[in-house]
């Protein structure tokens, strides 16, 4: 059985003749978008009928539409048909737990018996998959990595700042714990500046990824939409790491006792 998809070339026209006793009728399987290209009805009604491709070819069967090339193109009006003359491949379905080391030995030696001549290779189908994928598999490892040195990077810059700050505002916030200041009055007080830094960071982030992001899916007949809970939980990701990076220092600012704080300065 062969695969063939693509482009359907101009000769291949509805015949609303059936084949003469000097023609041979090609039997095909077509999914439903060969049908819709060439105005054959519903899949029902298409069923029975004969176009010319090569030959009158007749419909003997519609499948739902599938997929035969990535992702990143749609789906192509695709015709299933018997062509023993133009074999050159075999599809083999391997039992679960089977010994793959002795079966592909034994699949070789039956091969060169009966095609001494032929070139033997082999491709497991879920490896031919994840090479449609590579580029994009590739660019998502780059940027986890990236990310996550960016991320680390930040964090450290801003337990620096809020180190200096709290150590730069000793004397203030024992005088404000004097005054009355809570714990939470602290925190919020030595926390809000950076927390506003992070959110406009965020918010002037959001527009250029959402914008590069829209382009890239561009090129993928199937994609997904960027919704706005994506960057609402991005940006709750992010407010929580500055929260938990600042926490020890800002807390421990806050719970210090002011004697102390105000006998250093």
């Amino acid at each position: 059985m062969r695969l063939l998809s693509g482009s359907i070339p101009q000769s291949l026209v509805p015949n609303p003749n059936t084949a003469t006793g000097e023609q041979q009728t090609n039997k095909v399987v077509v999914n439903e978008q060969l049908i819709k290209m060439l105005g054959l009805g519903s899949p029902q009604e298409a069923v029975g009928k004969n176009f010319w491709w090569g030959g009158n070819t007749e419909i003997i069967g519609v499948v739902a539409d599938f997929n035969t090339e990535p992702l990143r193109y749609g789906i192509s009006p695709t015709l299933v048909t018997q062509n023993p003359e133009v074999y050159t491949h075999i599809s083999i379905k391997m039992e679960s737990g089977a010994n793959i080391s002795r079966l592909l030995t034994s699949i070789e030696a039956i091969w060169k018996n009966q095609f001494p001549e032929g070139m033997y290779e082999y491709q497991f189908l879920d490896s031919q998959i994840d090479s449609f994928y590579k580029t994009e598999t590739r660019l998502y490892t780059l940027f986890r990595i990236f990310a996550g040195l960016a991320i680390l990077i930040s964090c450290l810059g801003l337990w620096g700042l809020v180190t200096f700050t709290s150590q730069q505002r000793t004397k203030e916030i024992g005088i404000r714990k004097v005054l009355g200041a809570t714990v939470n009055t602290i925190f919020l007080l030595l926390s809000k500046d950076f927390l506003f830094m992070i959110i406009v960071a965020f918010a002037i982030a959001s527009p250029v990824t959402y914008y590069f992001m829209k382009e890239w899916l561009q090129d993928f007949a199937f994609r997904i939409d960027i919704g706005w809970e994506t960057f609402v939980k991005t940006a709750i990701f992010f407010i929580s790491v500055g929260l938990l990076t600042m926490s020890f220092h800002t807390v421990k600012a806050a719970i210090s006792n002011p004697v102390e704080s105000l006998k250093e300065e």
